[in-house]
């Protein structure tokens, strides 16, 4: 039978936090198995990688945590899903303080060959 993870949202009050707590319905999950190096994937393909600490008042998402909110540019009334693929792979989601998804924020990177420059013609 498969397990299913439990997906969670976490309120943010104050992006300036250094570490973020877990909900209390999934610390028991994490108890015993903290330090763990959480993935986060965001929808437009960016990976981060964050580390889930654990303490005697509850599980945190520790170093990197700080990192991932300032890069993503998340904002106190945001709301972030995540959706739980394992004990430490999140697919996680920005919701903007109206409720809504944020837009997907594209990053492209174009590399070229020289060759292929060699090649091109401009008529």
């Amino acid at each position: 039978m498969p397990v299913h993870f439990k997906s969670f949202f976490i309120a943010i009050s104050n992006p300036d936090e250094q570490k973020m707590r877990l909900p209390s319905g999934i610390v028991e999950e994490y108890m015993t198995v903290v330090p763990l190096e959480c993935k986060f994937s965001m929808r437009y393909g960016r990976t981060y990688w964050v580390r889930m600490e654990g303490n005697a008042e509850g599980v945190f998402f520790d170093n990197g945590w700080f990192q991932f909110m300032a890069f993503e540019n998340i904002k106190s009334g945001y709301y972030l899903w995540f959706d739980r693929n394992s004990l430490t792979d999140f697919m996680v989601s920005v919701v903007e303080e109206n409720a809504v998804e944020r837009p997907l924020r594209y990053r492209f990177t174009l590399e070229m060959k020289k060759s292929y420059i060699e090649r091109a013609s401009f008529e």
